[in-house]
């Protein structure tokens, strides 16, 4: 489709709202292009300043700032891991390649945690530590504790004394 000469039918023109979150870095105006364009253009949000990428016809048909709709952390860091579950956060080892400012609550990205309660690390889900409220497993007595004090042996040391040599672990 071509923008006709006067401009009715552009893009600019019938999306003036979408328009306005038109990049500068763009080399091309909104003004030049029709509604139907798949040209994938720079967008700045009108709501939070963020960029990003996407085609014109995706605009129009209704897709909006990725991190206003929580894909991507908002630049403030407004959506982050940090910002929404701080005590959460706070657990996040610094082994891990990424700060807490830098993913979302909700992400599905898997991460090494240091428990605040007992010192032990265990690997989680973002979004199973803050959505599902999984915590250490260690705590919740599904793996024994890296100094052995929740094993059976430490919890119950009359009856692991009957324990047989041949089991595949010891107590």
């Amino acid at each position: 489709n071509q923008v006709h000469i006067d401009g009715r039918n552009s893009f600019e023109t019938l999306y003036p709202e979408i328009a306005k979150e038109w990049h500068p870095n763009n080399q091309q105006s909104p003004s030049e292009f029709t509604k139907g364009s798949n040209k994938k253009v720079e967008w700045s949000c009108s709501k939070c300043d963020h960029h990003w990428f996407a085609t014109i016809t995706g605009r129009v048909n209704g897709s909006g700032c990725n991190a206003c709709s929580n894909h991507r952390v908002h630049r403030d860091g407004r959506n982050s891991l940090a910002a929404l579950y701080p005590e959460i956060a706070e657990e996040l080892s610094p082994e891990n390649d990424f700060s807490p400012w830098e993913v979302l609550s909700k992400s599905h990205r898997y991460a090494i945690w240091i428990c605040g309660e007992c010192d032990d690390n265990y690997r989680a889900m973002i979004s199973n530590r803050t959505a599902v409220k999984t915590n250490c497993p260690t705590c919740a007595g599904q793996k024994v504790h890296m100094d052995g004090r929740n094993s059976f042996a430490r919890k119950n040391p009359e009856v692991s004394e009957e324990w047989h040599p041949e089991n595949e672990y010891s107590p």
